[in-house]
């Protein structure tokens, strides 16, 4: 009977991938053989039931109970509906009671893609200022969670939502950028935009997609459209979307237009799998967005600031101290005349410990590159474990070398005004770099932990994607050891930012604020362990008898006495 069990129990996927679901999970679960079905479809690996998995392992509720017991278990089960919910509405109400302006956190063409404000992609999409508003988009969601969650997993769901924020919002850039070249426009780029909208139309795609027929207009119950599907099912087509556009346009005018569109054109994208799924992982696609808008749109990768030059190499131990070279005879005359020596000294004691920390910079730099190589060799090469690694060390990097170059001209900025502004606008750009780095460092941390806490409770073996199977162990200790790096590197990142006085503000501040204290402080208490001198000595290094009997005041009459010998000349 054991055995009989055994043969009738479902087959186990050998491996466990790294992050989301993918086209490899994909592949892994057709070889595999589970949850495979004759459907085809984009749940082709999941049990259709509505274009919804069923989980058979879960609990019903029976027939007989209530009808509330049943909705309590329907909010239970899909914790990332019931979060975005809450969300959304807690979000609406502090909006109301504070009396928030929309364009202060809306969707703005020149905030976000001039000014750099990428963080209104997020507070745009979660902002409501009207009850109809809310009350339309909190009802799709509530319908549209409870059909997918389930089939997706929550945390994969709620992946692809924070996806789809960034998605729609870059599609949305690029269609207000392409309207107003094409029309001559330029109020277009000044038009707020809010509201959970836009994703929402994205999930009516795929759903939609997933039913053979679908009647998008619930007061014309007779007008439905049918999908059709080909090259076997790979791309499917139905018109209810749009459909659904229109009809919202023509009843709400004041509705986005734009930003609907952007999400019914990333639903089709998502559905056809013209994104690939591993790229669509948050701690992946913010942090690579993030980068792209930095290179392509605001030119900050690559080049310095003009007038800045950058350390190219040579064989200087500390290139950083060749800014003093210039002020040398300058300060000799300092010290000359007397007064000067001081200054001069601190001011190279200074540049030293510029240089040591710009170095230890470039080194994280390539230690972080060689965890980058490394990792395809224990990890399939085109999971989110690897690729977010590859944009956190590019974020790195490119920001150690800005601060090589701050630290290279910056005693230029006593030589004139320029200069002067030229550091500061290469200060302000290692500042965008070193946030930015942060950002990926503290997503690529969260992932890395939840990945770890994964195949701890799997306990099965990894795919490697190729040919090498590694074993639990060695992936683990492989992930603690990249973890263990990665959090480093924030330390480093942290101190940086508050070196270079770009630390931030606003919402930066409010949503990484403790990573940025505890950074701080992390750093500051590794700097005075590595520190010859030691910070506080106890009275000075003498010992005081206690009490004091007739003289009175003991320790403090010692200690006023100390200070008065300090004052005539005689001090240790």
């Amino acid at each position: 009977a054991l055995d009989e069990r055994r043969a009738a129990a479902p087959p186990i996927a050998g491996a466990v991938r790294v992050s989301c679901p993918g086209p490899s999970t994909e592949r892994l679960a057709a070889s595999s053989g589970v949850g495979a079905n004759s459907s085809g479809g984009f749940f082709a690996r999941k049990t259709i039931f509505g274009g919804v998995r069923r989980n058979p392992n879960k609990k019903r509720v029976s027939s007989g109970g209530g009808r509330a017991n049943q909705h309590v278990e329907q909010i239970v089960s899909r914790p990332t509906t019931t979060l975005l919910l809450l969300l959304n509405v807690c979000l609406a109400f502090c909006y109301w009671n504070r009396h928030v302006c929309p364009s202060s956190v809306a969707k703005i063409y020149s905030k976000i893609v001039v000014e750099g404000e990428i963080w209104r992609s997020f507070t745009g999409a979660t902002a409501h200022f009207e009850p109809m508003h809310i009350g339309f988009n909190m009802m799709s969601l509530y319908g549209l969670g409870m059909e997918l969650e389930e089939g997706y997993g929550s945390i994969p769901f709620l992946f692809y939502n924070v996806a789809l924020v960034v998605l729609t919002t870059a599609v949305m850039m690029g269609m207000t950028y392409a309207r107003m070249k094409h029309t001559g426009n330029a109020r277009l780029a000044e038009v707020s935009t809010v509201g959970y909208s836009g994703v929402l139309f994205a999930w009516m795609v795929v759903t939609s997609l997933e039913r053979p027929r679908t009647c998008p207009v619930p007061f014309l119950p007779d007008m439905c459209f049918d999908t059709y599907s080909v090259f076997g099912g790979a791309i499917k087509f139905n018109a209810s979307p749009i459909v659904q556009l229109f009809v919202a346009q023509f009843i709400m005018p004041r509705v986005s237009f734009m930003g609907h569109l952007a999400g019914i054109v990333c639903g089709f994208a998502l559905h056809w799998s013209l994104v690939p799924l591993e790229l669509a992982c948050p701690h992946v696609l913010i942090p690579a967005a993030l980068l792209a808008h930095m290179h392509f749109v605001r030119g900050m990768v690559l080049e310095p600031a003009s007038g800045v030059v950058a350390w190219t190499g040579g064989n200087d131990t500390a290139p950083e101290l060749r800014a003093l070279q210039p002020l040398e005879e300058e300060e000799e005359d300092e010290e000359k005349v007397g007064g000067g020596g001081a200054v001069s000294n601190k001011r190279r004691a200074g540049s030293e410990r510029e240089g040591r920390f710009a170095q230890c910079l470039m080194l994280m730099s390539k230690a972080l590159i060689v965890a980058t190589v490394a990792s395809p060799f224990l990890l399939d090469p085109l999971t989110s474990a690897v690729l977010s690694q590859l944009v956190t060390s590019v974020f790195f990097h490119v920001g150690a070398q800005s601060y090589r170059a701050v630290c290279r001209n910056r005693n230029d900025a006593y030589r004139g005004a320029d200069a002067e502004r030229e550091l500061n606008r290469e200060k302000a750009r290692g500042g965008f770099l070193w946030r930015g780095a942060v950002l990926s460092l503290v997503l690529l941390l969260v992932a890395d932990a939840m990945t770890a806490a994964a195949w701890t409770v799997a306990g099965t073996s990894v795919a490697a994607g190729r040919i090498l199977l590694v074993d639990l162990p060695p992936a683990l200790v492989m992930m603690a050891l990249r973890m263990a790096l990665n959090l480093a590197a924030l330390v480093l990142a942290v101190a940086v930012l508050h070196d270079l006085g770009e630390v931030g503000s606003g919402i930066f501040i409010h949503v990484f604020g403790p990573v940025l204290r505890w950074g701080k402080a992390v750093g500051d208490g590794i700097a005075a362990a590595s520190s010859s001198k030691p910070l506080y000595v106890p009275f000075e290094g003498r010992g005081f008898a206690l009490g004091g009997g007739n003289r009175g005041g003991g320790l403090l009459e010692s200690a006023s006495s100390q200070n008065r010998e300090d004052e005539s000349g005689h001090a240790l």
